[in-house]
């Protein structure tokens, strides 16, 4: 197996993590990169990820309220709960750690906080040589992004940089770069006024699964 330059890791947990791991594979592919893109869920127990899902979009359908108190009260560091969490995933997702360290690469991108847990850990013990970076795909930078390990974030604005470096990130170790889009949407031309009668068109788009 040739050994990939780079590995990007994306969750189905809404569309636009793996859009954007779609995007930078794509990007780094046509810069003669050989890329290896993986599923985190394909590496657990089919009942791990189905488990997960089924509780993310049942939290965000049918209980906005309690989902989104949850989502505030755990944007911190450290707490009781961090060594449960930790531990669990660890087991949960060790067949990831296993496939990516097998895999040597150059270095590591993951476009949603989950692999970054296990990933980050296989970091600090050495069990994994290459440089794990971070693409923050949301426009706010909550604490389960900031993992230890993480060797560097690529932050989509300001706000998420600066959230970033409430949670404790080195400045250093942050790049603002935007969220990675596919290179069809850069051929776009910029905004302008219509002229005429021509019509101004509109995209609106959002995360989750379309």
């Amino acid at each position: 197996m040739k050994r990939p330059d780079l590995v990007v890791i994306h969750s189905p947990v809404g569309g636009g993590h793996k859009a954007a791991a779609l995007a930078t594979a794509d990007a780094a592919t046509r810069r003669g990169l050989h890329v290896e893109l993986l599923d985190t869920f394909e590496h657990a127990a089919k009942i791990v990820g189905d488990t997960y899902l089924r509780a993310h979009l049942t939290g965000q359908g049918s209980f906005p309220d309690a989902y989104g108190a949850a989502f505030f009260a755990a944007n911190r560091r450290g707490g009781a709960f961090e060594p449960i969490r930790r531990g669990a995933d660890a087991a949960l997702f060790s067949n990831l750690v296993h496939h990516v360290c097998d895999l040597a690469p150059r270095a590591v991108v993951s476009t949603h906080h989950l692999p970054l847990v296990v990933l980050g850990r296989a970091r600090r013990y050495g069990w994994l040589k290459a440089p794990l970076f971070a693409v923050v795909t949301d426009y706010t930078s909550h604490a389960c992004w900031v993992e230890k390990g993480v060797d560097g974030f690529f932050a989509p604005c300001a706000r998420a940089r600066h959230e970033l470096v409430l949670h404790g990130v080195d400045p250093t170790r942050i790049l603002l770069t935007g969220i990675p889009i596919r290179r069809e949407f850069h051929a776009i031309e910029d905004l302008r006024a219509p002229v005429g009668n021509e019509t101004l068109k509109v995209l609106v788009t959002s995360g989750g699964f379309g």
